[in-house]
């Protein structure tokens, strides 16, 4: 049950990433001046690496639950 929780939810964190990526294409193809939306890019990746050090760890915690 838990393995199936942690692969839940590093799908939901693949998929966000997902829509980070398209939404940051979506600003800068919209935006009047080159990179002006890489800050709001780099905030959003580091928030997905920290869900992701915790989805890793869940996943380390149900390996040793068996």
């Amino acid at each position: 049950m838990a393995r199936a929780a942690a692969l839940g939810h590093l799908g939901l964190l693949v998929g966000l990433l997902a829509v980070i990526l398209e939404l940051n294409g979506l600003a800068v193809a919209l935006s009047p001046q080159a990179g002006s939306g890489a800050g709001a890019f780099g905030l959003a990746i580091i928030v997905w690496v920290v869900g992701l050090v915790f989805v890793v760890g869940e996943w380390f915690e149900a390996k040793e639950r068996g």
